[in-house]
């Protein structure tokens, strides 16, 4: 109440005092039923007066919750005001709609006025917000969560169904505590980006450094390459035809050149120039590698080899052996010591799904091993240049970098299946020429 206003209720109630004792000294000389009549008059009109002055206040007062409300209700964040005993006392639209399924879901449950926190946290349970972990009771994930509100300040919550919240709880008077709700998840969208645009440029860098490393690598492939060709084709040619040490060591030779085909693949893939394609028989590129292959691979190992004619491929035919020896290669080391099979099969498929023509031949080359395996995390990184999980010196995690790479290039597919104790299957998928 201003000073104004109180000087008038002060005047007011002295005027009302001396009408009233004025009346009582007209009573002693007028008569008493005028003068009851004057004083009904006048207390009435003073209560009128009052219940007006009264009526405005309320009024005022309304218009002043109505404004409160109404800027509570615009607000972008969530507002929750809770009593001393814990209950909801107070919220707005915003903070109904947070803890609904995806913010928009009408058939989830919102907030109600009373509700405890312990009620509001078992709400976000039944509407699949929250995810109670294996291992831990209903009733234990709500005690440790209104727990954590009650003595926190600030909290990020991030929802099951992907959305992320930045909470911070105020005291406010009579112990009342009111909870803001402010969601984060484009922010943390544009964290994540920027963390992965970071490991992509991680990841160009290692690349960068592996081109250099295999341009002088090439070389001196290249260069050990030259004498081995040539005293090779000296000793095939001075060895009669049909004889067993002639085939044999026409196999060296053959891996030789494919040796010089790698050492060429990996001079151009350090110098980024276009390697040279064309269209080639996939099951004859097979077979030649097979045949390098089955001399190599441990006596413990099996390799089946399943081929059915396919239609030509446009490719380079030095990178597909690369492809079908890394692969093999990483089967045969996933197997060990241990007995086992490696299944090689190469056939006609369907488009895969991300293909833009549905309508082009595709042929597929499936490589499965009856290995170790390996667990999602380790499926997700394989084709990360340098990663590995071979001890020092038994890997530099290039092999299959290299296979996703020559795979992409051809426009292909790859995709790995994979458990630990089960073994592991790849399936490359080429589209026909």
């Amino acid at each position: 109440m201003t000073a104004k206003a109180r000087l008038r209720t002060r005047v007011a109630a002295s005027l009302g005092i001396a009408a009233v004792a004025t009346l009582l000294a007209g009573a002693l000389a007028l008569d008493t039923r005028i003068v009851a009549l004057g004083l009904a008059v006048l207390l009435a009109a003073a209560a009128a007066a009052a219940a007006a002055l009264l009526y405005r206040r309320l009024a005022a007062a309304r218009a002043l919750h109505a404004s409160i409300t109404g800027a509570i209700e615009g607000i972008d964040q969530g507002f929750g005001m809770f009593d001393a005993a814990g209950r909801l006392a107070l919220c707005n639209r915003r903070y109904r709609e947070i803890f609904r399924r995806n913010g928009t879901d009408p058939d989830s449950r919102t907030p109600e006025i009373g509700m405890t926190v312990r009620d509001l946290v078992g709400l976000t349970i039944e509407n699949g917000l929250n995810v109670v972990p294996a291992g831990q009771s209903t009733r234990e994930f709500i005690k440790e969560r209104v727990a954590g509100l009650r003595s926190a300040r600030n909290l990020v919550w991030h929802t099951a169904d992907g959305r992320w919240f930045a909470l911070d709880v105020s005291p406010a008077p009579d112990g009342r505590w009111v909870a803001l709700w402010t969601e984060i998840t484009e922010i943390k969208r544009a964290e994540e980006e920027r963390r992965s645009l970071a490991m992509q440029l991680h990841h160009a860098q290692k690349l960068e450094a592996m081109g250099t490393l295999a341009g002088g690598m090439a070389h001196d492939l290249n260069n050990a390459m030259v004498p081995l060709l040539a005293l090779t084709k000296l000793a095939v040619a001075a060895l009669p035809e049909g004889s067993r040490e002639r085939r044999r060591l026409e196999l060296v030779q053959r891996g030789a050149e494919r040796a010089r085909e790698v050492a060429a693949q990996m001079l151009a893939f350090s110098r980024e120039e276009k390697v040279d394609t064309a269209a080639v028989d996939f099951p004859t590129v097979l077979r030649e590698a097979m045949e390098l292959l089955r001399t190599s691979l441990p006596a413990t190992i099996r390799l089946e080899t399943r081929i059915q004619p396919v239609p030509p491929i446009v490719a380079n035919a030095g990178q597909l052996s690369q492809v079908i020896v890394n692969l093999v290669t990483n089967a045969s080391q996933a197997i060990g010591a241990q007995m086992g099979t490696i299944d090689v099969s190469l056939e006609l498929a369907p488009p895969p799904a991300q293909a833009g023509d549905q309508r082009s031949s595709w042929v597929r080359l499936a490589v499965a091993d009856t290995g170790c395996g390996m667990n999602e995390a380790t499926r997700q990184r394989i084709f990360e240049p340098f990663f590995t999980t071979k001890e020092v010196g038994q890997g530099t995690g290039l092999g299959l970098s290299v296979v996703h790479g020559i795979i992409a290039a051809h426009g292909g597919t790859i995709e790995v299946s994979s458990r630990p104790g089960d073994g592991t299957r790849f399936d490359i998928l080429l589209p026909a020429a």
